[in-house]
This record gives structure tokens, C-alpha cells and sequence, in this order.
């Protein structure tokens, strides 16, 4: 066997075993990233809550149920807004794009409400947010 055969065996022996390597990695990043074990206080109340519109389900399961690889993140604005965003991907108008729903928390009256929605970083309005949540409850 000529020694470019042998360099080349061992390069594609390298390349598969790196591969594996990374995805292994990233399937353990994304079961670490969906255990609710890891989640906020913030993020499990607003999961596990309901919205008035849609008593029967929670909003964890209209969103597992509508988005595409939800990563749930909790935080507090400048103004001591404490919120919730859930990103996902989603088809609209016919293009995969990416979605971030935000819930805004009140913890003095133990309530949230949708807020906000952006397609791609760009805000959407309330009717496309609202719209968007009738959707997720289909």
C-alpha cells in the first residue's frame, strides 16, 4: 500500500472519529439545554402555566408542540422587568425563520402575559404575536 493510501486512511479515520466526537457533544448539549432540571424558577412558572385563553394546555406543551429546538432563557431588563423568552424555529410564509416569544413576569401578583415577538431579531406587532399564539393552541 502506497504511503499516500496510508495518509489518507488515517486522515478519514481522524475526520470520523472527530465527528463523532462533536456530535456526541452536541446531542448531550442539547438534552442538558431541554432538562428541566437546569431551568429558572421564572422559566418553569411560566412552562408549566396556562394562559386564560387556553386553560388545557400548558404553554411548555403548546411550544414543544409548535416550535422547533425550543432553548428557554430567564432574565431581568434594565428597568427590573423580569421576563421569559422562548426561541425556536417555525415555518412562515414559507421560509424557516427563527422565533423568540417573550412572557413578562409580574411576581407581585404571581402572573405573566405575552409581550412580545420577533421573526429574526425583527419585533413583530400584537396581532402577529396574538396570531401566533392561536396557532401554537391549533
Amino acid at each position: 500500500m502506497s504511503e499516500e493510501n496510508i495518509s489518507f486512511r488515517q486522515s478519514f479515520k481522524n475526520i470520523w472519529k472527530y465527528s463523532l466526537i462533536l456530535l456526541w457533544i452536541g446531542a448531550l448539549a442539547s438534552a442538558l439545554a431541554s432538562c428541566d432540571s437546569f431551568a429558572s424558577a421564572e422559566v418553569q412558572e411560566v412552562k408549566n402555566g396556562h394562559l386564560l385563553s387556553h386553560p388545557d394546555k400548558t404553554i411548555g406543551d403548546a411550544v414543544a408542540g409548535f416550535l422547533g429546538l425550543p432553548i428557554w432563557t430567564s432574565g431581568t431588563s434594565d428597568k427590573g422587568v423580569q421576563f421569559v423568552n422562548v426561541k425556536g424555529q417555525i415555518k412562515y410564509m414559507e421560509k424557516q425563520i427563527t422565533a423568540v416569544l417573550q412572557f413578562r413576569l409580574d411576581k407581585g401578583k404571581s402572573t405573566f402575559e405575552a409581550s412580545a415577538l420577533e421573526f429574526n431579531g425583527i419585533p413583530q406587532n400584537a396581532l402577529i404575536m396574538n396570531a401566533l399564539i392561536s396557532k401554537m393552541y391549533q
